[in-house]
């Protein structure tokens, strides 16, 4: 059964989700240091929750703002829905402007722009977000690298943390603001896995990652995916999974992100029978997410606080790949012939890393420098050099 919140629809699940954001000091007590803990937690509370709620006022005159009036404040603290802003320090720029969105319902968006740098220097990205009350902080889980983690001042101010979850020392503004509700930024060049619905007059797409719910536009690679409804086996009235790069559009969304849009500008991949979570026995080389298990005859230990390395071989003309061990993402051009690969320069943000974290990272890019062939059987893949010999070993994971 669905139900509908601000004229959108909702599933249970949902519901939870926004609920859980609202719930009081002693209920989120119960999180744990990783994945929000429901137990406990009645649907007779998310019902009480939502009856609480103070209608939202929304801006008519412009529907990428809305009035702080309209939000409100959770036992996190902060005043939500808000985009919090600013720029912070970069060890090798002129700064790393920050544009932040954060929803009730754990759902947030993120712009980051490395000022002064090369050509690419913008990195956009959706994901989840939960809180941490017994540090009084968030925690971002997004689509790439590691979890950032932000220290929450006040209901509109959050100050960045290092990756270990502790204060940044220093004098530099390591802080972002809130200065008036809700100004959702549109996003370009992200990669999504969801399940697409078409109808009659009408497509929408379901992301895997967040839950959320996007009208499709006619703009773009739409007629792609319509021709792989067109030649999918089963009912055209049955959702198709599908991976796409695409630009989110947030005009004309209301306050909970309900009525965005995307724009598809590359259909990556389609699954019929397939949902979000389930992997296929036989992976693909490009446009899977691999994790990278062993590097150069070292196991890689998974860390619960950071992102697991990964590495995603994109499809398409001029071959990008794009990589990251938990703390700078790290990308650039390959070129794969039969089982022959090499890599080109890597680019990479500009994080400062743990040591830790720093030696792995180094560890990867002489892989990436080194390799010149690979092995690839159902969902595994070897990278070998010169001479054959292993120098990382990956596996196919669920595509974040």
């Amino acid at each position: 059964m669905r139900n509908t919140y601000f004229g959108k629809p909702i599933t249970l699940c949902s519901a939870m989700l926004f609920a859980f954001s609202m719930m009081n000091v002693g209920q989120a007590a119960n999180l744990q240091s990783g994945t929000p803990n429901l137990a406990g937690f009645k649907g007779s509370d998310v019902a009480q929750t939502m009856i609480d709620l103070v209608p939202v006022q929304l801006n008519t005159q412009n529907s990428e703002v809305v009035d702080i009036h309209g939000a409100f404040v959770g036992a996190h603290g902060l005043r939500l829905p808000g985009t919090f802003t600013g720029t912070l320090p970069c060890a090798d720029c002129e700064g790393i402007l920050h544009h932040l969105d954060l929803w009730p319902d754990g759902t947030y968006h993120m712009r980051r722009t490395w000022l002064g740098g090369d050509d690419n220097n913008q990195r956009d990205e959706i994901g989840r977000w939960y809180a941490d009350p017994g540090r009084q902080a968030i925690v971002l889980n997004g689509a790439s690298e590691m979890p950032l983690q932000w220290q929450i001042l006040g209901e509109d101010r959050l100050r960045q943390l290092a990756m270990d979850g502790t204060s940044i020392e220093s004098t530099l503004n390591y802080e972002l603001t809130n200065e008036g509700g809700l100004a959702a930024t549109d996003l370009e060049g992200i990669f999504l896995a969801g399940m697409a619905w078409l109808s009659p007059g009408a497509a929408t797409f379901e992301e895997c990652l967040t839950g959320r719910i996007y009208d499709i536009s006619e703009d773009g690679a739409r007629d792609d995916l319509v021709g792989a409804f067109e030649t999918a086996s089963g009912a055209s009235d049955d959702p198709l999974f599908a991976r796409v790069e695409a630009m989110l559009h947030m005009q004309g969304a209301d306050l909970m992100g309900g009525g965005a849009e995307i724009v598809i500008s590359r259909l990556i991949e389609t699954a019929p029978g397939r949902e979000c979570d389930p992997l296929p026995e036989q992976a693909a080389l490009t446009d899977t997410y691999w994790r990278i298990d062993g590097i150069l005859d070292e196991a890689v230990i998974k860390s619960p606080d950071i992102r697991e390395p990964y590495l995603v071989l994109l499809s398409g003309e001029g071959g990008r790949y794009t990589a990251s061990v938990g703390c700078n993402q790290i990308s650039g051009r390959y070129e794969a012939v039969n089982e022959a690969i090499s890599f080109g320069p890597a680019m990479k943000t500009r994080m400062a890393c743990p040591p830790e974290l720093d030696a792995l990272e180094r560890r990867l890019q002489e892989v990436l420098l080194r390799a010149r062939g690979y092995r690839h059987e159902n969902t595994t893949l070897t990278f070998v050099d010169e001479a054959g010999q292993t120098l990382a070993d990956l596996a196919a994971v669920a595509f974040r």
